[in-house]
């Protein structure tokens, strides 16, 4: 347990010394929350309503999906991890550690953006903060294991760049983050579904202002707990040590991680 704390605390630095993490964890949610905040109601009248959930699952799929995977793929790519496995280091530590220090930083940013937007902008705070922050924690769980996934499915930091913006720009156009899902048409909203920010905006959109989901509420969680869940597996059956030993083919696989939002699209 001391060990693994002690790799926590020194990963949990690692990202406040490294510039490129910083942008990714901090700068770059936070001038982005910024601007939104300043920009947007003057666009659209409704922004504020929902501008903290989708500012939130902003930050979360900015630093599970391209911040995350890249120190990953780094350290396969170095053989870091090749020296784990001979010094005995179990393979769940691959996972947890960086896992963990990624839950830690987005909340912290999470927290500013939930204080802030109430006492800056005059956003309302959360109608059931004990259900908005299970949801949250839920969302979290499916996006890490979403950004562990990629990681692993990586041969190299450029192809991890390609297949974590695959995921974040659809997401930010469709997701339900920058403007609300119902404004799409309905068929644009069926596709929308194969996107977990979908459901991780529909969700925490709902609890955070006590309205009606505009699809139900628990389908989400179930599809984000499963989505999670299968991600995480998929990680560690095809995780490799090194990343000369990984292959493309089997790699594939991967894509199993779209089956509960295939679901989504069939049952909710």
């Amino acid at each position: 347990m001391k060990a693994i704390m002690n790799h926590l605390n020194f990963e949990f630095k690692s990202v406040l010394r490294d510039k490129t993490l910083l942008l990714m964890y901090y700068l770059f949610p936070l001038i982005f929350y910024f601007m939104m905040a300043a920009i947007m109601p003057s666009v659209y009248a409704d922004f504020s309503k929902g501008m903290v959930p989708g500012m939130i699952v902003f930050t979360i799929i900015v630093s599970s999906l391209l911040g995350m995977p890249n120190p990953m793929v780094l350290n396969k790519e170095k053989g870091i991890y090749r020296s784990y496995k001979i010094y005995g280091v179990p393979l769940k530590s691959v996972f947890i550690i960086p896992v963990i220090t990624t839950m830690i930083h987005i909340t912290v940013v999470s927290f500013i953006i939930l204080v802030s937007s109430s006492a800056l902008f005059g956003a309302a705070l959360p109608q059931n903060i004990l259900s908005f922050f299970g949801v949250y924690a839920v969302v979290l769980f499916a996006f890490t294991g979403l950004g562990a996934l990629i990681a692993v499915c990586s041969p190299n930091g450029r192809l991890t760049v390609l297949l974590a913006q695959l995921v974040f720009l659809p997401s930010m156009m469709l997701g339900g983050v920058m403007m609300p899902s119902s404004v799409l048409s309905k068929a644009v909203q069926k596709a929308s579904m194969l996107l977990p920010t979908t459901y991780a905006t529909n969700a925490l959109n709902a609890v955070y202002s006590g309205q009606q989901a505009l699809f139900s509420l628990q389908g989400s969680l179930y599809i984000l707990i499963l989505g999670g869940s299968i991600a995480y597996a998929l990680a560690a059956y095809l995780f490799t040590w090194d990343s000369r030993s990984s292959n493309a083919l089997r790699n594939l696989g991967g894509l199993a991680v779209l089956i509960p939002y295939i679901l989504g699209i069939l049952l909710l």
